[in-house]
């Protein structure tokens, strides 16, 4: 007796060859050959059908492909769920007739993109529905709003409740704290947070046009869509490729099956056939596991994403400042380590009565130093890119700080690409439109405060090139930052590179190298138009630190350290100010 599975396998080895074709194929098939064109590879293809009995099953889409148009889904599930021991050939084509016209949404008598699109809509309708009747069910009042004191006297019961019903569950798995009636509001006030959300405009109330629009983005609830990949499953049935299935063209799938279930031609199904066709549910299961551990997984990583880029709320009267620009000077002081090159910027506040939640966006490490009505500071919100010498590794925090605020005014957000996610689907101006979205209003845009040209008219010009401000001077302990401040040892760039010559410890010959006559620290931030070439002299020890992109050249080996490609470019086309 023939194996199904095995016979199952070899078609599938078949049509991986080229020998038999995936019905998935067919519908590309048809769309670029005349209906009355047959192609040689087709004759061949409906002889090979004709082979032995077992092929019958090729008109089946394969395993492989199936699960490519259906996600997780195997069509042997569904045709082998609606068999039963005992059953003839009428008596299960008449069931997968059923089958198909419960998904026959439009009555056509065709199961095609159309019905698939309608069941989509009634999902996307239910689900909707789902999110605003969970929001109704706050409405005490039954006056169409719900706001915060509703969604705290109901969340109140329900929490006193569930403390008082099932501690260990409540308190998750710390008996302790259902005594402890700190962390009964604690519990209280998140849950009021979650249900707040839908409050779009952020005044304490959600009124209907609020739920409409948090309930049209919002996920869909799973249970809705269950069908889903039911209708791609019969849609990969299409015969003639026109992109719908006939019940007719379904009922030819179902007989097929049911011959190539019933292994030893009696014309009844019995179990044991049954079960020789159906997948091994355990390996299902298994993947099933696999699948949801792997969802399970990324929506750990997305509630990560989210608390650490969460915003905190701010106060009706409060005007938003949004400051989304590069500072003009470089830092005395470097946040996270003596290789990050460190920016300094000013922002002057003016004297005023509302009070101002002010968001930062900075691209590379920077210390803001805010001055004048900083009082009228509410909120400072600090939002970095950077969080490490040239790098924007996710899930560590950027390096960003500010001085002339208080640290319990100040919030990081955690990692970078915060605005990117606040922003949503919005490429241009990411950081308003994040903005926007969190604090239900619009920003005011502002920009730093330019420093007197004075203050920098006696630094070198390789200094001012690239920072109009030059060099600030900044007290460590001054600044509030995401990561430990400390002074510079060698300043970075080309700063450092002035020191360094300054204190006698490198010079530059002809050719525009940087001789190293003691061992040196090298400067932070040598990457792009600050790449230099530094030639360590015979008996010098190695420098410590970072040297960027710069080439570095060791005469006590002749070796070409680091970046030793660019030590094959002339100094001056590798764009370096030193030429």
């Amino acid at each position: 007796m023939d194996d199904p599975k095995a016979d199952i396998g070899r078609i599938e080895t078949l049509q991986c060859s080229g020998l038999l074709p995936h019905r998935l194929g067919r519908k590309q098939e048809a769309a670029r050959s005349p209906r009355n064109f047959v192609e040689p590879s087709m004759r061949v293809r409906r002889s090979l059908s004709h082979v032995v009995l077992t092929l019958a099953i090729v008109s089946l889409p394969s395993l492989a492909a199936a699960q490519y148009v259906t996600g997780t889904f195997d069509w042997r599930i569904a045709f082998s769920n609606e068999a039963s021991p005992g059953m003839r050939l009428e008596a299960y084509v008449e069931r997968m007739r059923t089958y198909h016209r419960r998904r026959d949404l439009n009555v056509d008598d065709v199961v095609s993109n159309a019905d698939l699109e309608q069941y989509l809509s009634q999902a996307a309708a239910s689900s909707r529905a789902s999110a605003i009747g969970e929001l109704l069910r706050y409405d005490l009042d039954g006056d169409g709003v719900v706001t915060r004191a509703e969604v705290v006297q109901r969340e109140t019961q329900r929490v006193r409740f569930e403390t008082r019903e099932n501690p260990a569950l409540a308190t998750r798995g710390i008996p302790s704290l259902a005594k402890d009636e700190l962390w009964i509001p604690q519990r209280i006030d998140d849950r009021a947070d979650f249900r707040m959300r839908a409050d779009l405009n952020k005044d304490g109330r959600i009124d209907w046009p609020e739920m409409l629009a948090f309930a049209k983005p919002y996920p869909q609830y799973p249970i809705y869509r269950q069908d889903e990949p039911i209708y791609r499953m019969i849609m990969s049935f299409d015969e003639d490729g026109d992109g719908a299935v006939t019940i007719e063209e379904f009922e030819q799938a179902a007989k097929r099956v049911f011959h190539f279930m019933d292994v030893n031609k009696d014309g009844t199904l019995s179990k044991n056939e049954i079960d020789a066709f159906r997948p091994n549910i355990s390996t299902v299961l298994q993947h099933k596991a696999a699948t949801a551990e792997a969802e399970k997984r990324m929506h750990e990583r997305q509630a990560k994403t989210k608390q650490s880029c969460a915003m905190p709320q701010l106060s009706a009267a409060a005007t938003v400042l949004l400051l989304e620009a590069r500072a003009d000077a470089l830092s005395t002081a470097t946040i996270g380590a003596q290789w990050i090159a460190t920016e300094a910027g000013s922002i002057d506040i003016e004297p005023g009565t509302s009070p101002l939640y002010v968001v930062i966006s900075s691209h590379n490490p920077v210390i803001w130093q805010l001055s004048g009505a900083v009082d009228r500071i509410e909120r400072l919100v600090l939002a970095g890119e950077s969080t490490g010498p040239n790098q924007k590794l996710p899930e560590e925090i950027p390096l960003i700080g500010a001085t002339g605020v208080p640290a319990e005014r100040i919030v990081f957000l955690g990692q970078p690409g915060c605005m990117k996610l606040h922003a949503g689907s919005v490429i241009q101006d990411e950081a308003a439109a994040a903005v926007r979205r969190v604090a239900g209003r619009e920003p005011v845009l502002i920009k730093p405060q330019s420093r007197k040209a004075s203050d920098a008219a006696s630094l070198p010009h390789e200094i001012t090139r690239f920072h109009r401000g030059g060099i600030v001077e900044i007290d460590p302990r001054t600044v509030i930052a995401s990561r430990p401040v400390e002074r510079y040892e060698v300043m970075p760039q080309e700063a450092g590179l002035i020191q360094l010559e300054r204190d006698g410890a490198i010079t530059r010959n002809g050719d525009g190298e940087f001789l190293v006559h003691k061992k040196i620290r090298f400067p932070a931030g040598l990457f792009g138009p600050h790449v230099v070439r530094f030639r360590i002299e015979k008996g010098v020890a190695m420098p410590e630190g970072d040297p960027g992109r710069s080439c570095v050249i060791v005469e006590d080996t002749g070796m070409m350290l680091y970046n030793g490609a660019t030590c094959h470019e002339p100094q001056c086309v590798l764009g370096s100010v030193w030429c």
